[in-house]
């Protein structure tokens, strides 16, 4: 009777956990000013986190790493690399276009990991 409590209990947990998860639609960034093919491509990387069972994962990007840049962005472009929805969701939390820096974050959905396609343009 004991292990039917607990079983019960646990699968409780996991369905209010997942209930509480934030769900949204938006999994890419394209925040770009006017024509990408004349300015500089300041950055290409790929960030990426594996999932861990019943937990979110979070991570930063800046750019530039340290400081702040000497000419403004112009274009970021974040793309899911994940298939089927369940990759994660990037947030710019400061700077961005017209900014001379920008602080990315990337979070998963709960139990699943994100891969993401980072580009970032500036005037040249």
């Amino acid at each position: 009777m004991a292990f039917v409590k607990v079983a019960l209990f646990l699968s409780l947990l996991v369905v209010v956990a997942y209930a509480s998860s934030e769900k949204r639609d938006e999994h890419n960034i394209d925040a770009c000013e006017g024509d990408q093919t004349v300015n500089y491509h300041a950055l290409s990387t790929t960030v990426e986190k594996k999932g861990r069972f019943l937990q979110i994962q979070k991570g930063t990007l800046s750019f530039p790493e340290f400081g702040s840049g000497k000419k403004p962005i112009t274009c970021i472009m974040v793309t899911d690399l994940m298939d089927s929805g369940t990759g994660g969701y990037p947030d710019i939390l400061n700077g961005g276009v017209s900014f001379y820096n920008v602080l990315l974050q990337f979070t998963s959905q709960r139990s699943k990991g994100y891969k993401f396609r980072v580009d970032i343009y500036t005037e040249p």
